[in-house]
């Protein structure tokens, strides 16, 4: 498939995003008063929005007119676990042995069997004093929506390509139907009635625009994107789920669409910026869960009396993250990619079983 640039660079501000939310409330936690990142940082729980719009996008240009079938959702399958589960897997074992053998890191987390059972695989877990699904590594709810759209989407592959892409958008509408009802102790009926999962729908409703070769004016495209940017600032949007694929999906979508359709109508696209923070989004997303806890921790036992700046620590706080995350993904995840692909294709050359073989897709 064709790989659009546009979409590695927005996955890139994506995950800066999530840090800078995070990063604000860790040093509000710590002491901090970053006046005036907060009113900018409180919008980055959007990047989660703009994550699903884009996975939407990405699985319809990976499947457009392609083989259908069994097989074809099999491999589907295969290939969003082999790219997804490795680094995820890899960091939750982590934060699994920091709640066994060093707890007093964490103030309010503990071990339990069941959380990282549900976490390994990909499970909604209720943590009844969050209120939501946190798996072992917290950013993780965010996957267990992702593999079940997948789930969806690999189910829709069986099938014939056009009149799946009606159903596709039908069922996922029915679900957010479904949270009209009021469960108010039912937590699964909930997570899996979530409107947010409509964000998915709009990244492949941009795609199969996309895909028919939809010519859009380089002009209206950058019109697209400005207005999804001033979406995110205008809409209120808070943390509570309910409405955010209407305040920050809406917008996540015309920022999506903004973008590759002028990267597809030659616009110009900064990537000696954009690309390599957007090839590590996946690891500075997941990362960034540990490294600003603990750089928020080290800045406050180095500056006691909170001398530095709210807004200069929150800065400094989502650059180290970055950085962290950016070193993560060359020295682990990039790694694990390439060995799954190593494997991968001395699967398909015969060496091992050759139904196991897949190609590689677009990183998430």
């Amino acid at each position: 498939m064709t790989k659009l640039d546009s979409l590695q660079g927005l996955r890139g501000i994506a995950a800066s995003l999530v840090v800078a939310f995070h990063a604000v409330n860790s040093l509000k936690n710590a002491g901090w008063v970053p006046e005036y990142t907060s009113g900018f940082a409180i919008r980055g729980m959007a990047g989660v929005d703009i994550f699903f719009v884009i996975s939407g996008f990405v699985m319809v240009l990976t499947t457009a007119n392609k083989p259908r079938g069994i097989d074809a959702a099999r491999k589907f399958m295969l290939a969003r676990l082999t790219r997804i589960a490795p680094m995820y897997w890899l960091l939750t074992t982590f934060m699994v042995m920091l709640l066994l053998f060093a707890p007093s890191v964490f103030s309010t987390e503990k071990f339990s069997l069941a959380r990282t059972i549900t976490s390994y695989l990909f499970l909604p877990y209720e943590v009844k004093e969050a209120g939501h699904a946190y798996p072992v590594l917290y950013v993780g709810w965010t996957l267990t929506y992702e593999m079940f759209f997948y789930l969806v989407f690999a189910v829709s592959l069986c099938f014939a390509e056009r009149p799946m892409r009606y159903c596709i958008v039908a069922f996922f509408v029915m679900l957010g139907l479904g949270s009209l009802i009021a469960q108010p102790n039912a937590f699964y009926w909930r997570f899996m009635t979530n409107p947010m999962m409509l964000e998915f729908v709009f990244g492949c409703i941009i795609g199969w625009m996309y895909t028919q070769r939809m010519k859009v004016p380089i002009a209206v495209s950058a019109c697209m994107a400005v207005t999804g940017i001033l979406g995110f600032f205008v809409s209120p949007i808070t943390p509570e789920m309910e409405h955010r694929f209407i305040f920050a999906g809406i917008p996540s979508a015309l920022l999506v669409a903004g973008f590759v359709f002028w990267e597809s109508a030659n616009g110009w696209i900064p990537r000696i910026v954009l690309l390599p923070v957007g090839n590590a989004s996946y690891s500075i997303y997941l990362t960034h869960t540990l490294t600003v806890p603990v750089i928020a921790h080290g800045l406050g036992h180095f500056d006691k009396s909170r001398a530095l700046q709210g807004d200069i620590a929150c800065i400094l706080l989502v650059m180290a993250s970055i950085f962290v995350g950016y070193l993560a993904y060359l020295t682990m995840e990039r790694p694990l990619n390439e060995a799954i692909r190593a494997f991968m294709k001395k699967t398909k050359d015969g060496t091992l079983q050759p139904e196991t073989s897949v190609t590689p897709l677009v990183k998430r």
